[in-house]
Formats: structure tokens, C-alpha cells, sequence
């Protein structure tokens, strides 16, 4: 009888503990790398929401110039890419805009989706440059070729939902390893989003990166290759050259891209000069992609009209 007792008391104070455990576990709030606020660089913080705002900003009105004007042509692919970076942008400021920047703990919940999406963006902002690439390939092909540019129904498919499969997988396998495991979800020690403690899907992430970036450049010298042997050729097609020009420059700052994640799988801790790298490049891309002549020409107009 005794031992039936100590049997009941035992079992119903480990049942007591794990429901205790679950909802510390649902209620908890996110903590810190090293629970100290005073780590957080303030003024390369705020550098770092302010290139990925600037950024997003910067492409999205790029994009719907593009999209409502008559006299813009674009591929189908770089409205893909311009898409891909503005999720990257809002993925990285979600803190900001949640106004839990400075929050030594901010809301699980959000830091848990934050989480989530910062290692299945740049799986996805690098198949969309690869697509673009691929679809600027073709497109020179039959321009060379001087026959109009196909694209298979299969390869404009792949070209377009490919990257965005991609995404849904990474996330939701990031998001099945969080919550069984919540306790690897906080908040950056340099204060600038949340991450997983678990360097794991940190190397799945960008050694996705490298691998596809690796091919982008193996592309983009076949590309300037082509590009220098049909030089004169090319001459008098304005607009394929102009684009093909953009897309190898932008490509090369894939190079970047390559170098950073190498540096992200080598060490499991990077400081802040990381994290403005990776910012830089929706700018980078906002800049060599919102500068073209046909772009600037209806900003102008509008201007003038406005004027």
C-alpha cells in the first residue's frame, strides 16, 4: 500500500513538472545570447535596419514603375528577384517594425517567425538571382540567334516557383525544429534580429548559398564570354545588352555573397561587419536595378508633370 502511495505521489509530481515545463516553454519570453543588453551596438543596429528599410523601399517602388508603366519591360524572373529581396528586407526588420529592436526579450511568437524566415531567405534570394541569370541566358541565346525568346512552360515554372518551394521548405523545417526544440530560439546577442543556437540550419542555409552562388558565377563568365565574342553583333540590341551588362555586375557582387557564407559555416559566431554585408546587397541590387535609362526617364516625366 505504501509503496502504491509513494507510486501515485511520484507520478502525479512528474505529471505537475512537465505540465510546468510546457508552459514556461509557451509563456517564456525570448531571451538573449548572453542576456546583456549592453552588447548591442545601437548606432550599427540601426545601420543595419536602415540599409534593409532603404533596400525593400528602394526595389518595391522600383518594381511597381515597372509594373504600371507601358514603356517598362521586364522579365518575368526580375520581378521574382525584386520580390525575393523585399521578403529578405521585412524578414531581417521584423523586430523593428514589431518595435522590439532594442527589447532584451522580445515576444516568442514573433522571434520564432523571425527565426524561421532569416535561414530560408537566402536559399530564396539566391535561386531567384540564379532564375534571372538562367532566364537572361536564354533570352541573349535567342537574341544572338535573332529568333523570338521561348521559354518552355516547365522551365518558366521551375524558373519562377522553384525558389519560393524552396522557401516553404526551409521555413517550416526551421519552424518543426523550433518548437521542439524553443529553447534554441533568441535574440542575437549584436542585437540585430533572432536566431536559432543551433548552427545547423546556419550551414544549411548558406551552404545552400554558396552552392547555388558558385553556379551563378560559372554562369556569368559563360555569359561575359559570349557577351565579348558577339560584341559587335550585340551592338545595335540596346536593351538585351543593357540587361545582360546589369545582370553579370549584379552577379558579381554575388561574390559577396559566396564570401559571406563561407564565413557564416566556418565560425558559428560573426559580429555585426557580417550582418551590414548582407544588408547591403538589397541595395546594391535596388541600385544597379533602378537606375536603368527607361526607369529614370518615367520618374523624370513624373516629376516634370508634378512639377
Amino acid at each position: 500500500m505504501t509503496r502504491w502511495a509513494l507510486g501515485v505521489i511520484t507520478s502525479r509530481n512528474y505529471e505537475i513538472g512537465w505540465r510546468s515545463s510546457v508552459s514556461n516553454i509557451q509563456n517564456r519570453d525570448t531571451v538573449n545570447d548572453s542576456d546583456n543588453v549592453s552588447q548591442m551596438n545601437v548606432p550599427g543596429v540601426r545601420v543595419f535596419i536602415a540599409l534593409n528599410l532603404i533596400g525593400a523601399t528602394g526595389l518595391f517602388i522600383v518594381m511597381m514603375t515597372a509594373l504600371f508603366s507601358v514603356s517598362v519591360k521586364r522579365l518575368s524572373t526580375w520581378y521574382s528577384f525584386c520580390t525575393s529581396w523585399i521578403i529578405s528586407c521585412v524578414s531581417y526588420s521584423l523586430l523593428t517594425f514589431a518595435r522590439q529592436q532594442s527589447t532584451q526579450a522580445p515576444d516568442f511568437a514573433l522571434c520564432f517567425i523571425q527565426t524561421a524566415l532569416i535561414y530560408s531567405v537566402p536559399p530564396l534570394t539566391s535561386c531567384t538571382t540564379l532564375s534571372l541569370v538562367v532566364q537572361i541566358l536564354l533570352n541573349f541565346s535567342a537574341s544572338l540567334a535573332d529568333v523570338p525568346s521561348t521559354t518552355g512552360i516547365n522551365t518558366f515554372a521551375t524558373l519562377l516557383i522553384g525558389p519560393y518551394i524552396i522557401f516553404v521548405i526551409i521555413f517550416i523545417g526551421v519552424c518543426v525544429y523550433g518548437a521542439q526544440n524553443p529553447i534554441t530560439v533568441v535574440k542575437a546577442e549584436r542585437g540585430t534580429y533572432c536566431h536559432s543556437t543551433d548552427g545547423s540550419w546556419q550551414k544549411v542555409s548558406f551552404g545552400f548559398v554558396i552552392a547555388v552562388s558558385l553556379v551563378i558565377v560559372v554562369i556569368q563568365a559563360y555569359l561575359a564570354r559570349r557577351l565579348y565574342q558577339n560584341r559587335k553583333i550585340m551592338e545595335w540590341k540596346s536593351t538585351t545588352i543593357a540587361m545582360t551588362l546589369r545582370g553579370l555586375l549584379f552577379s558579381l557582387i554575388g561574390l559577396i555573397t559566396v564570401m559571406a557564407a563561407m564565413a557564416f559555416i566556418i565560425t558559428s559566431s560573426h559580429n555585426l561587419n557580417f550582418d551590414i554585408i548582407l544588408a547591403m546587397l538589397p541595395v546594391l541590387a535596388f541600385v544597379v536595378f533602378g537606375t536603368q535609362n527607361d526607369l529614370l526617364m518615367v520618374w523624370f516625366r513624373s516629376c516634370l508633370l508634378a512639377g
